[in-house]
């Protein structure tokens, strides 16, 4: 590499500073969203008042990449995100083009979206993401198991705790004691504009 050998690394660290940077920005921001929205523990919606950041938030991400970083085979945990990130957006897609062709076949009433393409595009782009969930589990369907089983445990913890409405007191009394906790040691509160 000649003279360029010495900034690589460096160039290297910053882009991996940058991208995690934007990771920690908008995965904050998503959590936040979600709990102001009631989708997520109403504790993930909550800003510090001195910089209104969702510290809660950062701190979920940071304890979640510290507990990934604990792993010591890389190319599990890239499997495994990768895995979850295609699944993920294997669904988005799936529900978009449920909402597009239910439109074609007015079953719905037509919406107007800001840009307008090619069916072709989104059901190449679902297929290739079914290609990369679906070849994992028939390689290897023991080593995609513990990401599948973690996704799993989100359906009966949302039902759990964000669901079910009317939880008895006995219940809810540790949660909220924590949720003080964690806004008195994090000066956080609770947004004003909640859904909006």
């Amino acid at each position: 590499m000649g003279p360029v050998a010495f900034f690589l690394p460096i160039f290297v660290v910053g882009s991996c500073w940058g991208s995690l940077n934007g990771v920690t920005f908008a995965f904050s921001r998503i959590f936040f969203a979600a709990a102001r929205n009631g989708h997520f523990p109403e504790i993930f919606g909550m800003i510090n008042v001195e910089n209104s950041c969702p510290m809660p938030s950062v701190f979920l991400l940071c304890l979640t990449a510290l507990i990934t970083l604990s792993l010591n085979d890389i190319t599990l945990l890239l499997n495994w995100f990768a895995f979850t990130q295609s699944l993920v957006t294997s669904t988005v897609i799936a529900g978009f083009l449920k909402m597009r062709i239910w439109e074609m076949l007015k079953w719905t009433p037509p919406k107007t979206p800001p840009i307008r393409f090619n069916i072709s595009l989104p059901i190449i782009f679902f297929i290739i993401c079914l290609y990369i969930d679906i070849v994992p589990i028939y390689n290897d369907w023991k080593e995609i198991l513990p990401a599948i089983g973690i996704i799993s445990a989100g359906v009966p913890a949302y039902f759990l705790f964000i669901y079910w409405k009317n939880k008895p007191s006995w219940l809810m009394w540790p949660w909220v004691k924590f949720t003080h906790g964690v806004q008195v040691v994090l000066l956080c509160v609770s947004d004003e504009s909640k859904g909006q």
